[in-house]
C-alpha cells in the first residue's frame, strides 16, 4: 500500500511540475506575432552590421548642451525645451579645412576648433587647433597653436588654454 501512495504522489508531483512549466511558456509565447523587430544574430556580431547610434552632446551648463546636426552646432535648453543655432555650418566653410571636433570656452566667448586629426597609438593622437572668437566672428591668428598638439583643454573658468605639444 505504501508503494502505491509513493507512485501516486510521484505522478502527481510530475504532473504539477509539467503544468508549472508549460502553462507560463504557452501564455508567454502567445502574442509574439506582433513583434516584427529584427533579431540580433551571431552573423550581425561577426560582420559588425548593427551599430549603436551615437548622440554626441556636450553639457555647457546645468540646463544647456551643445550638439551637432548637419554640421551646425546647436544649443539646446533643457529647461525650455528649445534649440537655437550656436554656430552655423557656413562658419566652418570659411576655414578651408574640415573640423573634426570643437570645444567651447566656459565663458562662451571662444570656440576651439580641431582639424588635421592624426591617430598615433591606441588612444593618443595629434591635431591642429584654431581659436574662433564668437563676438568678432573671426579666427584669432595672432597667437597660433602649434601643429601636432597632443592635448589641449580650457581652464574651468574664463578662456585660458593648457596644451601639450609633441616634441620630435
Amino acid at each position: 500500500m505504501k508503494t502505491q501512495w509513493k507512485v501516486l504522489l510521484g505522478l502527481l508531483g510530475t504532473a504539477a511540475l509539467v503544468t508549472i512549466i508549460t502553462v507560463p511558456a504557452v501564455l508567454l509565447s502567445q502574442g509574439n506575432d506582433a513583434d516584427t523587430r529584427r533579431t540580433y544574430t551571431l552573423s550581425d556580431y561577426l560582420k559588425s552590421t548593427i551599430r549603436t547610434r551615437n548622440y554626441n552632446l556636450r553639457w555647457i551648463s546645468d540646463h544647456e548642451y551643445l550638439y551637432r546636426q548637419e554640421n551646425n552646432i546647436l544649443l539646446f535648453n533643457a529647461d525650455h525645451g528649445n534649440s537655437s543655432t550656436f554656430l552655423e555650418n557656413s562658419t566652418f566653410d570659411q576655414f578651408g579645412y574640415s573640423i573634426n571636433d570643437y570645444s567651447v570656452s566656459p565663458d562662451r566667448r571662444f570656440v576651439l576648433l580641431e582639424y588635421n586629426y592624426m591617430k598615433k597609438w591606441r588612444h593618443s593622437y595629434t591635431a591642429s587647433y584654431d581659436i574662433y572668437d564668437l563676438n568678432k566672428r573671426q579666427l584669432i591668428t595672432e597667437e597660433r597653436i602649434p601643429n601636432d598638439t597632443q592635448l589641449i583643454s580650457w581652464s574651468p573658468e574664463g578662456h585660458k588654454l593648457v596644451s601639450i605639444c609633441l616634441e620630435q
